[in-house]
């Protein structure tokens, strides 16, 4: 876990929300709520620690729906732990937002 969201409470976990105005509907790993805002961070399994496009699109999507449903402040930074499909070893991975 990010060293800056250690301590911060869990304000949404495996929920799904949707943007009526954009058509979206995003399913949040977790969401954290900080001193803010709320901080989007999605789990993965895979062979290599890194975050890709595909991630950072999700995840944009998902502080679109989430923004709307909630009318929250969704941080334009979000995080993806990743963990290593053979060592099991884990790392987060810091990413922008679109």
């Amino acid at each position: 876990m990010p060293a800056e969201l250690r301590g911060a409470p869990v304000a949404f976990a495996e929920r799904t929300f949707r943007s009526r105005r954009l058509g979206l509907v995003a399913k949040v790993d977790r969401v954290y709520r900080t001193t803010s805002s709320i901080v989007l961070v999605e789990f993965k399994t895979r062979r290599q620690i890194a975050a890709r496009m595909t991630d950072i699109i999700e995840m944009s999507v998902q502080r679109l729906a989430l923004a709307e449903e909630t009318g929250l402040s969704v941080a334009t930074i979000a995080w993806v732990v990743v963990q290593h499909a053979r060592s099991g070893k884990r790392a987060a991975v810091r990413v922008p937002l679109l």
